[in-house]
Parts: C-alpha cells; sequence; structure tokens
C-alpha cells in the first residue's frame, strides 16, 4: 500500500527518468501550478469518448471510479460524491504544490458546487 509520502517519491520518481535536473527543481521548489478542467458532473460519458486512448496503451477501462460520470445521471447523490472526489484530488495534489501555487479550474458548475470545493480542500 502506498502512503502519501511514497506517492510523492513515486511521482517524482517518474520524472527523474525523464529529466534528473528537472526533478531535483521540483522536489527542491514544489510545483507552482496545476491547471485543470475537471469532468462535469453527469454530462459526458469520458471513457466513451476516449475510449481510443484504453485500447491504445492497453489501459483496464474501469467506469465505476470515474468522478461524476454520465451513466450514474444527476441525481443528488451524484453531485455530493463529486465534491467529495474532486476536493479529494486537489488535496493529493496539495502534497507536491509549493505554498504559493495556484489551481485554476474550468468547469461548466451548473451546480455551483465549487465553493463547497474550495471549502473542503
Amino acid at each position: 500500500m502506498l502512503t502519501e509520502d511514497s506517492r510523492s517519491i513515486e511521482i517524482y520518481s517518474d520524472i527523474e527518468r525523464s529529466n534528473d535536473e528537472i526533478c531535483n527543481i521540483l522536489r527542491s521548489n514544489g510545483i507552482d501550478d496545476v491547471f485543470s478542467s475537471p469532468p462535469h458532473v453527469g454530462q459526458i460519458d469520458y471513457h466513451e469518448k476516449h475510449a481510443y486512448v484504453s485500447e491504445l496503451f492497453g489501459l483496464e477501462r474501469i467506469e465505476e471510479i470515474e468522478i461524476g460520470p454520465l451513466f450514474k445521471g444527476q441525481t443528488k447523490a451524484v453531485p455530493e460524491s463529486y465534491v467529495e472526489a474532486i476536493s479529494d484530488v486537489l488535496l493529493n495534489c496539495r502534497r507536491i504544490l509549493n505554498n504559493h501555487a495556484n489551481i485554476p479550474l474550468v468547469d461548466n458548475d451548473m451546480h455551483s458546487l465549487y465553493p463547497s470545493i474550495a471549502e473542503r480542500s
């Protein structure tokens, strides 16, 4: 089982294989920014839309762990689990970000979930 620290080490090890100089800079300074467009709640079937990637790289498709998937619809439970999942992702990112990092997110927040996500994470 990976701990938070071992996952950070794993991330840096992956980078180090490509460029040890950049890895040393990241270990010393942390990552400045993360920019993301998280999944939109119950609007797009991302696994189906990007099925070619799974096929190309031989990746297992595990739709049941997708965040805010279309197949779960837009029932009350879906936005609640979305807040928890996106917050967990942001908290996970925090481990490798420096203290001045920004995390701009692009989202169609039709459920007004991001104030809760920001508060939780």
